[in-house]
């Protein structure tokens, strides 16, 4: 019995494919990269010229309150005018009985108006405000009694 050996065919055998063969999907991963930096660059460009925009606003704002100052200032001197000639009024209305009593008596002698350095409002102005009424209701002084 003769024995022959397998050869392989004339020309060779066929590829074996081993790969998948699965289509590309989507673009290259560069042109991810060159997405993600170009919408990151476009957004801190939009945060800076915000960032600029918010500091001239505060700029202007500043500004502005600054020029209407000397009005804000002028009225709240109207409004300590006001609360002071109420308070003397107030002061001459309790002391109206005592006669020594003096309104309007200041260790000063300056004829012009001097502000207080102390604008008292509310239960500084009661005689009864101490601390047991510091949590009063009425500002003015303690609450009613309950009955």
């Amino acid at each position: 019995m003769a024995h022959f050996q397998d050869l392989p065919p004339v020309g060779g055998y066929d590829r074996i494919q081993w790969k998948r063969n699965l289509p590309a999907r989507g673009f290259r991963p560069l042109i991810y990269l060159g997405i993600l930096v170009g919408m990151t660059g476009y957004g801190f460009a939009k945060i800076a010229q915000g960032n600029r925009e918010n500091v001239e606003l505060s700029r202007e704002k500043a500004w502005a309150r600054l020029h209407i100052l000397p009005l804000l200032q002028a009225e709240q001197d109207r409004d300590v005018v006001r609360r002071t000639m109420s308070y003397y009024d107030r002061e001459a209305e309790i002391m109206k009985d005592v006669p020594w009593w003096e309104v309007k008596n200041t260790l000063s002698d300056k004829k012009e108006f001097q502000p207080p350095h102390t604008v008292l409002v509310g239960k500084q102005l009661d005689k009864d405000a101490f601390l047991w009424n510091a949590n009063s209701k009425n500002r003015w002084g303690p609450d009613d009694e309950k009955k």
